[in-house]
């Protein structure tokens, strides 16, 4: 599995960008969370965070193969 440059995802299409947009905010979602969960702001259970990481990380791991097949 390779890396997308961001040279490449300029010129991705459109579906491509809108997923990497959604993983960024899924991972900034999950980040906040996990100092809140270890600032002890909040009731958070650690496993919310981490969830919206590790879903993050799925939907970039499936656009990533789908895109580097399609690219062929």
């Amino acid at each position: 599995m390779s890396r997308i440059s961001f040279a490449e995802l300029k010129e991705a299409p459109v579906s491509i960008k809108i997923m990497y947009a959604v993983t960024l905010v899924l991972a900034l979602v999950g980040m906040i969370l996990l100092v809140m969960n270890i600032l002890e702001v909040g009731n958070i259970r650690l496993a919310v965070p981490m969830a919206f990481i590790v879903a993050g990380q799925v939907i970039n791991l499936f656009g990533i193969c789908r895109y580097s097949r399609r690219s062929r």
